[in-house]
C-alpha cells in the first residue's frame, strides 16, 4: 500500500471527492423538503435540509475515503477547553452587537406543544449536521489546496449563499448574510483544533448560538447589520488566540494518506 503527501493528493482525486459530495448534499436537499412534509416535522424545531451535509459526507467517506487527505491528529481532551471557551466568547460578543445595533430579544425559540430542551437538541443536530459537512469534510479537502483562512473564507460565504431560502430577498441581502456567515465559518477555523469530531464542538456551539440568538432576535430583515457583530466577535477571539499563543496552524499533521 502506497502513501501519498496530503499536499500532493491529485486534483482529479480531490475533484471527484468534492462533486461526489456536492451531488448528494444537492439530492439530499432537494429530498429533504418532502420527507419533512410527509413527517409533519416543524421547521422551526429541526429542518432536516441541515442533515444534508452530514449525510453527503458520510457518503464521501464511504465511497472515497482512500481519496481523501490525512485525518487531523486528535489532542487531549483538556486542549478542547479552550477553543469551547473561545465559542462561547464568540457568541457573547456577536449577541452585544446585535444589542449595539439596535436588535431587541425576548421573541422566544421554544415551539408550541414542544418541550424546550427538545427543540434546543434537535437545533444542535441540525448545526453538527451542516457543520460536519461545511467546517469538517469541505474544509478538510480545502485545506490540502489553501490555506485554511482562505478555504474558512471562501467556505463560510459559499455556505451562506446556498441558504435557497433568502435567494427571493435579492442579491445585496444573500452577499450581506454570506459575508456574515465567511466570519463566522472563519472564526470557527481560527478555534479549530485536534481530530474532526473535536474540532465540531466549537464549530457547532457557535453555529448554534447564531441561529439561536437570530432567532431570539425575530430573525433580520437587513443581513449586513449582522456583518459588524460577526466582525467583532472573530476579531475578539482572533487577538485571544494571539495572547494566550493558541496557533493551531502550527499543530503538525500527517503528512500522508493511504491509497489503493
Amino acid at each position: 500500500m502506497s502513501r501519498t503527501a496530503v499536499h500532493d493528493i491529485s486534483r482529479p482525486r480531490l475533484w471527484r471527492a468534492v462533486l461526489l459530495w456536492i451531488v448528494v448534499w444537492a439530492v439530499c436537499g432537494l429530498a429533504a423538503p418532502i420527507v419533512q412534509d410527509a413527517t409533519g416535522l416543524s421547521t422551526d424545531v429541526l429542518a432536516l435540509v441541515m442533515l444534508a451535509p452530514a449525510l453527503a459526507s458520510a457518503v464521501v467517506w464511504l465511497a472515497v475515503r482512500r481519496d481523501l487527505p490525512a485525518p487531523w491528529p486528535p489532542v487531549a481532551t483538556r486542549a478542547i477547553v479552550w477553543p469551547t471557551v473561545l465559542a462561547l466568547v464568540w457568541i457573547a460578543v456577536f449577541t452585544a452587537g446585535l444589542v449595539a445595533a439596535g436588535f431587541s430579544f425576548g421573541s422566544g425559540i421554544g415551539v408550541a406543544g414542544v418541550p424546550l430542551a427538545v427543540v434546543l437538541v434537535a437545533q444542535a443536530v441540525g448545526a453538527l449536521g451542516e457543520e460536519i459537512g461545511w467546517r469538517g469534510t469541505l474544509q478538510h479537502l480545502a485545506e490540502s489546496r489553501m490555506s485554511r483562512w482562505v478555504a474558512a473564507l471562501l467556505l463560510g460565504a459559499v455556505f451562506g449563499a446556498t441558504h435557497v431560502g433568502y435567494w427571493s430577498e435579492g442579491p445585496l441581502f444573500v452577499a450581506g448574510f454570506s459575508l456574515s456567515t465567511a466570519l463566522m465559518g472563519l472564526a470557527m477555523v481560527l478555534i479549530a483544533r485536534g481530530s474532526f469530531a473535536q474540532r465540531m464542538i466549537p464549530a457547532t456551539l457557535i453555529h448554534l448560538g447564531l441561529n439561536l440568538v437570530t432567532a431570539d432576535a425575530g430573525g433580520f430583515d437587513d443581513p449586513w447589520l449582522l456583518i459588524a457583530p460577526a466582525a467583532a466577535a472573530t476579531a475578539v477571539v482572533l487577538i485571544a488566540t494571539r495572547m494566550t499563543n493558541y496557533d493551531p496552524a502550527r499543530i503538525p499533521r500527517p503528512a500522508s494518506v493511504p491509497t489503493e
